[in-house]
């Protein structure tokens, strides 16, 4: 998010993912994503899914 200048605002409006959400991800209590956040999110950042969670999606 930093490389890209998000703030978890911004993101959250980009992806329609709440800020709990995104908050929760950045502090790292957040273990596994659902596919379909996880896209939301590369999405809005315009990265590849992969790019971001390599190993951490569930099927």
């Amino acid at each position: 998010m930093a490389e890209r200048d998000f703030t978890v605002k911004v993101l959250s409006y980009s992806s329609d993912v709440s800020r709990a959400t995104i908050s929760a991800l950045r502090s790292g209590h957040v273990k596994r994503l659902n596919r379909e956040t996880s896209e939301l999110i590369a999405d809005a950042l315009g990265v590849r899914l992969n790019m971001i969670w390599p190993n951490k999606l569930d099927e």
